[in-house]
């Protein structure tokens, strides 16, 4: 076919009749609507794979039209956006052509927006009730649209960014063995889950399991075989997970700490007790514990003038002892500044006074030459004139009688 008739034949195209099908200002693509509607139902025919994934395309296009889009970061930048959802086996099971945000019927608008409205248009056409699983980045991802997909049996898996978390408190990290232990990590998980309303028990899991991370869940795997570790109860995890991380010492070594722990050069006392209170956990002193502590916190203080306040107190208990430790270490510490800021002034005073000493002294003549300097530096502060036999000095200055010039009188 030559060149000239395929452009006339392709310029007189249609694939609807003008005359029987109204402009629809919704759909800019309301020429071409019938034959894309054809295309996807012939699409639909396909077995599609249990693993779907749903993901923009972009279809090479440097023409002019209304519909041609840029995108930074793709291969091919200009072009037509296409929605496009593809099996595990790379076949296109269906598709759709972006037209703009601005061409959006306000209608039709949703709570989980354009990107959550096209997952769920990619996916109504998959069966419901077969564990069909949809894989999208988070430009897709929205904890409404999880819920609604829900609804239909139909799991999703993708990334999500911060900002679409809403309703959402809190957040829950992998653990980190080396800045966190076991117990604290889990009691976290446990307020997070408070915060949320989380109470059933195969939520619970299935959150502690997909946050700990690759590496616990891998050790959990191994503490629990040959069971997999999404067998294994909430409680039971937890239990696990502690008894391996966080094994329980000795009473006796524990308490052996607790009684050796004295507070260091410069500690605070308020990070002195927190230090004696985490040392306690293992302890099992039970009611006597504030006893103890009261008497841990008398003896290993380190300070001799807040163990004679405290000692001299009749009836001491560890609330009122740690009150007047800390009020009385505020007050040193201000006592303190006061004094440094005193010392400020006085050497500032000082320095004033011996600069201007100084420079009065440079005035003055020096006794032991007499030149116009200090008598401190002089050279000759250590000579001794020969006449006087006396040392400090030299003829220019000297004061003995002796050394003066005696002058004669004549007699008539």
């Amino acid at each position: 076919m030559a060149r000239n008739r395929f452009t006339t034949l392709a310029s007189h195209i249609h694939l609807v009749d003008n005359e029987t099908v109204k402009n629809d200002e919704e759909d800019r693509l309301w020429k071409v609507r019938p034959w894309i509607e054809m295309h996807r139902a012939n699409l639909e025919l396909i077995r599609p794979a249990q693993n779907q994934s749903v993901d923009e395309v972009m279809v090479p296009f440097k023409g002019r039209s209304h519909l041609k889009q840029f995108m930074r970061n793709k291969s091919h930048r200009w072009g037509f956006k296409l929605w496009a959802r593809t099996g595990s086996d790379g076949i296109l099971h269906d598709w759709d052509v972006y037209q703009g945000s601005a061409n959006k019927n306000p209608k039709d608008k949703s709570s989980f927006g354009l990107s959550g409205e096209v997952v769920m248009k990619m996916a109504e056409k998959l069966p419901q009730g077969k564990n069909f699983k949809i894989y999208a980045d988070n430009f897709f991802s929205s904890l409404q649209l999880v819920k609604e997909l829900k609804e239909k049996s139909i799991c999703y898996v993708g990334t999500v960014r911060k900002n679409r978390l809403k309703g959402i408190i809190g957040s829950v990290s992998p653990f980190d063995e080396k800045e966190d232990t076991w117990q604290a990590y889990s009691e976290r998980v446990e307020h997070f889950f408070t915060a949320n309303e989380i109470a059933t028990e195969p939520k619970r899991k299935a959150i502690l399991l997909s946050s700990v991370g690759p590496k616990t869940y891998k050790l959990l795997s191994n503490l629990v075989a040959p069971r997999k570790a999404g067998d294994v109860s909430y409680k039971e995890i937890v239990d696990v997970l502690q008894k391996h991380h966080n094994p329980r010492p000795s009473v006796i070594v524990q308490r052996f700490k607790f009684n050796s722990r004295v507070r260091a050069q410069g500690e605070s006392i308020r990070a002195y007790v927190a230090e004696l209170k985490q040392l306690t956990e293992f302890c099992q002193y039970n009611d006597k514990q504030e006893e103890m502590l009261r008497d841990r916190l008398v003896c290993g203080i380190n300070g001799r003038r807040i163990q004679q306040r405290l000692l001299s107190e009749g009836t001491l208990t560890f609330p009122k002892a740690l009150e007047i430790a800390q009020a009385m270490e505020t007050a040193a510490g201000n006592v303190q500044d006061l004094f440094s800021s005193r010392t400020d002034q006085v050497c500032l005073v000082k320095g004033q006074s011996s600069s201007y000493s100084y420079k009065t002294a440079a005035q003055k003549k020096c006794h032991s030459c007499g030149g116009p300097h200090s008598h401190i530096g002089c050279k000759f502060k250590e000579r001794k004139y020969y006449k006087c036999q006396k040392v400090g000095h030299i003829a220019k200055v000297c004061r003995s009688t002796s050394t003066k010039p005696q002058v004669k009188v004549k007699q008539h």
